[in-house]
């Protein structure tokens, strides 16, 4: 997987083309600070550094099999800043993150 394969499946998130589901029972503010795991519909998955409530960078991947693969910023410097434009479909629908969707776009 390449980064930009990952950047690709996240802009398809908040395209609406491809799904992503918020895994580990809390929202991303009661968790407020930790990685937040992501499940992306095709089966791969991304572990995602929440910093006291904001999205800061991608920690790591995970393969459908299950293999978690951390992120080299020097390797891979797209990855250190890309953040959502439409956090509700990344599943964060509380917090100054979230911005309202136009509901055609939802």
């Amino acid at each position: 997987m390449t980064e930009q394969d990952i950047v690709a499946m996240c802009e398809a998130v908040d395209a609406g083309t491809l799904s992503v589901e918020l895994l580990g029972g809390q929202t991303w503010d009661e968790a407020y600070s930790g990685n937040m795991q992501f499940r992306f519909a095709n089966g791969f998955g991304l572990l995602v550094f929440n910093d006291c409530g904001e999205w800061d960078y991608i920690d790591s991947y995970i393969a459908p099999d299950g293999t978690e693969t951390e992120v080299d910023w020097f390797d891979a410097p797209l990855l250190l800043d890309w953040e959502p434009k439409h956090f509700a479909r990344w599943g964060i629908t509380t917090g100054y993150l979230n911005k309202p969707l136009p509901a055609d776009q939802l």
